[in-house]
């Protein structure tokens, strides 16, 4: 791993944006810190797909290795809509947000209504 924050000083910039989206929201501060120390270590490795660790799941993770894969990043200045969105969504995960699926609240079941799957795809 290169540091703890793969990219260009572009791609740098749109996830340091994204992030920003979330502190105007939410009490919460995100520090950009240079070090492999750093919790949240990112790299932009095409060969995987956009993931992160969630919540503290970070902080047991080897120093060595990444919790975040921001892959794709277009290195253009030009912030594109779905990998802003991504972004918001990788650092949801950061900051312990889960997926509906993954809820506890659902009892381990999923149930889809398909009708309405297709009923919103036509939109």
């Amino acid at each position: 791993m290169d540091g703890p924050f793969q990219g260009t000083p572009i791609q740098q910039h749109k996830v340091a944006d994204a992030v920003a989206e979330w502190m105007r929201y939410i009490n919460i501060t995100f520090t950009r810190f240079e070090g492999q120390t750093a919790t949240i270590r990112i790299t932009m490795d095409p060969a995987q797909e956009w993931w992160s660790h969630v919540g503290l799941d970070a902080t047991l993770i080897p120093f060595t290795e990444s919790t975040m894969n921001l892959a794709w990043i277009d290195p253009s200045p030009t912030v594109l809509a779905d990998e802003h969105a991504i972004i918001l969504h990788e650092f949801g995960h950061v900051i312990g947000l889960v997926h509906e699926r993954q809820s506890p609240v659902r009892g381990g079941k999923l149930t889809l209504n398909e009708a309405g799957m297709y009923t919103m795809a036509t939109w």
